[in-house]
């Protein structure tokens, strides 16, 4: 693995393995800024701009908690140009799905890995990201990428009750024609959910023999399976997932998250997401 300077997103972390690329950009929130195969892009590239100005597009992650601001931080707005472009979005938290988004993380190097950590001393335009969130936290992903898929690992825990999740804006080539196919609870088979309209829904994962859930979206290019741990230790499940794809765009965001926002008591996740992609 290397890091090197990838403009616009600063210094990078980039993992390659067989067809596989993806790159890591932990000044960024940590967030994945490519994920490709065979130089098909799996993320929707024209959200680059609004991932730059306010995280809104390519692939953020989602901690310490998911919309759902304790107070309102009393810090200088101004020092944070991404509040107010989430301003004009009508988004009034101005670290929407956790401060974790879009704060810079340390990191280190590993084999075919990169690791992120961020906590309530990080310092960030100023201030302890502990005076952002309003209490304290511990987070660290490790990004691992294989011949089969990458995968990302949490480690994260919290003073108050914490979340963890990605929220990857991914490109459907021809919405059309793109699907997304999730075991839910209650239901047998799969839930066929297509993307003529939009959509915007949290839904509960039916668990496999072996506690996991995979969530699949198909494209005419590509087909993307999320596999996550549903069942067993509360600390490493993943209690729900988002599918969040509004009317006319191009892209589908497929979200699992470590816990349900209300009546969330986790203080610790320990869990993992599997992204698998191949070709169609």
């Amino acid at each position: 693995m290397a890091v090197t300077r990838h403009e616009p997103f600063g210094a990078c972390a980039a993992l390659e393995s067989g067809q596989l690329r993806a790159l890591i950009a932990p000044g960024l929130g940590m967030s994945l800024v490519e994920f490709s195969l065979r130089g098909e892009s799996l993320l929707d590239l024209s959200r680059r701009e609004t991932f730059l100005a306010c995280r809104k597009g390519l692939g953020p992650l989602i901690l310490p908690h998911f919309n759902l601001s304790q107070r309102v931080p009393e810090v200088d707005l101004s020092r944070f140009p991404h509040a107010a472009e989430l301003e004009k979005l009508g988004v009034k938290d101005p670290f929407q799905h956790g401060v974790g988004r879009y704060a810079p993380w340390e990191f280190e190097e590993g084999a075919g890995s990169v690791s992120g950590k961020l906590s309530g001393d990080t310092r960030w335009n100023g201030y302890t990201l502990r005076e952002i969130t309003g209490y304290e936290f511990q987070a660290k992903v490790t990004c691992n990428l294989g011949p089969a898929g990458l995968e990302i690992a949490f480690d994260l825990s919290g003073g108050e009750p914490v979340q963890a999740g990605i929220h990857f804006y991914y490109d459907l080539k021809n919405r059309s024609t793109a699907e997304a196919r999730l075991p839910l609870a209650g239901e047998k088979g799969e839930r066929t959910v297509r993307f003529e309209g939009g959509v915007s829904q949290v839904f509960t994962p039916r668990p496999d023999g072996e506690g996991f859930a995979t969530y699949r979206l198909e494209t005419e290019a590509y087909t993307l399976d999320t596999t996550v741990r549903v069942a067993g230790d509360p600390e490493e499940t993943f209690e729900a997932v988002v599918l969040f794809s509004p009317e006319g765009e191009r892209f589908a965001c497929v979200e699992p998250l470590s816990a349900l926002t209300a009546g969330n008591r986790k203080r610790r996740h320990r869990g993992r997401i599997l992204l698998y992609p191949a070709e169609r």
